[in-house]
């Protein structure tokens, strides 16, 4: 046998396997992922169909494997759309924020002086502002919107984007690569996009999967109070904060959102185990 072949062997051997628990969250994770891509095949029933001759049937139901709410309506086709609404929110607002704080601190790393001032002020007074009681002030003035939501979402976390993308971008530049690029004509947006970007790109992606449960809970904290995802629409929080009327009598109405709430919650940090 080649002695190439001895050596691969070798280290497919002393490659460490996954631990249990991660390997049980990332299958929660993959199916959390096929029930927000797959929903219209995965769910029972639409989830405004509603049905009182059989309101309030406990899990075990035939036909309502999870029982229903108060109006009739199956509660795993409810939780199947929840968890497709919470994941849609949470992706589409943590690509916004780490859009925008990565381009301001690069906007921060190159222009530097004033430009690097106000960019560090923002990020600080972001920091500082409790961004729940913004939200609450922002979505009781405007409105409810799926848009909205998502676009307010995400202004959350920007800052450490920011931090993070001027720190690298700045210890990048004073390097020996970035300045022999810069000697061979490229543009500073070839500079930054294409020779600095990748090389800080696990950080950000570190960043990302941990902003993404934040945001996850952040969304189910403004649904729960009634200013997120409106009805006929659900959400995970949606779900816990109908279903807390009737946590003595109809428990399970709100204990599969709130199940699902925890555990995607841990495990989208999983890239972070991954990528290290």
């Amino acid at each position: 046998m080649p002695i190439s072949t001895l050596s691969t062997i070798a280290i497919k051997r002393r490659r460490p396997a996954l631990p249990l628990s991660v390997q049980v969250a990332l299958l929660w994770l993959l199916a959390m992922i096929a029930c927000a891509v797959f929903v219209n095949v995965l769910r029972p029933y639409p989830v405004t169909q509603m049905d009182l001759s059989i309101r309030l049937a406990p899990p075990g139901t035939p036909g309502h494997w999870l029982g229903t709410d108060e109006l009739g309506r199956d509660v795993l086709s409810r939780l199947i759309q929840s968890i497709r609404s919470s994941l849609v929110i949470a992706f589409g607002a943590t690509i916004l924020s780490a859009f925008v704080g990565t381009a301001l601190g690069f906007m921060a790393a190159k222009f530097r002086g004033v430009v690097e001032h106000i960019v560090v002020m923002l990020a600080d007074f972001q920091a500082a502002l409790p961004f729940l009681i913004m939200s609450l002030a922002v979505l009781a003035f405007f409105g409810s919107s799926m848009l909205l939501l998502v676009c307010l979402m995400g202004f959350y976390g920007w800052e450490r984007y920011a931090r993070i993308t001027r720190g690298l971008a700045i210890s990048a530049s004073s390097q020996g690569y970035a300045a022999a690029v810069v000697q061979l004509g490229a543009t500073p947006s070839r500079v930054y996009l294409r020779h600095i970007l990748p090389n800080v790109a696990s950080t950000l992606i570190v960043s990302m999967t941990l902003t993404f449960p934040e945001i996850i809970l952040m969304e189910s904290s403004l649904s729960f109070l009634g200013l997120g995802v409106q009805p006929p629409d659900t959400s995970l929080g949606n779900m816990v904060g109908f279903g807390r009327e009737y946590l003595t009598t109809a428990p399970w109405i709100m204990m599969g959102g709130l199940v699902a709430r925890v555990r995607v919650w841990l495990s989208f940090p999983l890239p972070v185990v991954l990528v290290k």
